[in-house]
């Protein structure tokens, strides 16, 4: 998949489009890292990343895996309400899955197993125009909604677990017949406002409406 996304790049003529991004993030990496064993979290952190590759539906490509996140994109915008919402229901219902799965083993009691706990999922996703180029032998991203999209990761939200819809997705999705961001279902309009880019508006959700059964 990797070979395909370099691929996409050119030097001589880069790339272009519009895209679909979605950032899937742990969240609570940072004190999960400061207070376990490096050695055995690695391949905690790993097998949770891998968890939410290995859920992907939508074809999408990855661009980076950047620490505690995986920064998924497929050019073009055409995938539907309902397949964007089962991906995301899919990715979510498989994190928690593989962190039950491993918060329940008893034959370790490391510290990086005993605060699993502390541990969520979050998503970004954003529709605009992706840049690729090539520098060197690295296929990079650039434009002004690719940083959007990561900006939006530190917003003002006090959930740990949700999905942010940008604006550009709701207007896109809501063209369908049925108007499926119904505020009555869960989702909740919010914006911030980012120095150099201005307010973002979004749409969120909390991932516990994908974990009911």
């Amino acid at each position: 998949m990797m070979t395909e996304f370099q691929d996409l790049c050119n030097k001589y003529h880069p790339l272009v489009d519009n895209g679909l991004m979605i950032i899937a993030d742990i969240s609570g990496f940072t004190n999960y890292i400061n207070v376990t064993e490096i050695e055995h979290s690695q391949k905690i952190i790993a097998k949770l990343l891998e968890s939410l590759i290995d859920a992907n539906e939508l074809g999408l490509f990855i661009s980076e895996i950047e620490g505690d996140a995986v920064f998924f994109f497929k050019f073009g915008t055409d995938d539907s309400y309902s397949a964007l919402i089962n991906q995301i229901k899919r990715m979510t219902q498989i994190f928690y899955s593989t962190l039950e799965g491993m918060s329940t083993d008893k034959t370790c009691e490391c510290g990086a197993c005993s605060v699993l706990a502390g541990l969520n999922i979050k998503f970004i996703v954003h529709i605009g125009k992706i840049g690729t180029i090539m520098i060197k032998n690295f296929c990079k991203f650039y434009g002004i909604d690719v940083i959007v999209v990561h900006r939006l990761l530190k917003n003002h939200l006090k959930i740990i677990d949700y999905a942010l819809f940008t604006s550009k997705v709701v207007r896109k999705l809501s063209n369908e017949k049925e108007n499926n961001f119904s505020f009555s279902s869960g989702f909740i309009m919010d914006e911030d406002a980012y120095e150099d880019i201005g307010v973002i508006k979004y749409t969120y959700i909390s991932l516990k409406k994908f974990l009911e059964k």
